[in-house]
């Protein structure tokens, strides 16, 4: 199973080291959303070049666990492009 991991705003993707044990046999994949740099930042250029990456890391279609503000990328990810996710979980995010 493979599972995209979004951290939030002040966080890191090593923030899910703690999680890869508990999931072992699966294919765990920590966004670095720090070294995204669309200009302008926006909700949907993020998305996008999300996507884009995981699309040519071909680790499409999977899980989305998002945290924060990593879940309202998920949600967007999730309206936007539902045909690449299995199911969205989130994790201390709201709409807005």
């Amino acid at each position: 199973m493979r599972i995209l991991l979004l951290h939030g705003m002040f966080g890191v993707s090593s923030d899910f080291d703690l999680l890869k044990e508990s999931f072992e046999g699966h294919e765990l994949f920590a966004y670095p959303l720090n070294t995204l740099n669309p200009d302008p930042l926006t909700l949907d250029k993020i998305a996008s070049a999300i996507h884009q990456d995981l699309k040519i890391q071909n680790f499409l279609p999977c899980h989305i666990v998002g945290y924060s503000m990593g879940g309202r990328i998920a949600l967007y990810l999730w309206k936007h492009f539902r045909e690449d996710f299995l199911s969205m979980q989130l994790l201390g995010s709201h709409l807005g």
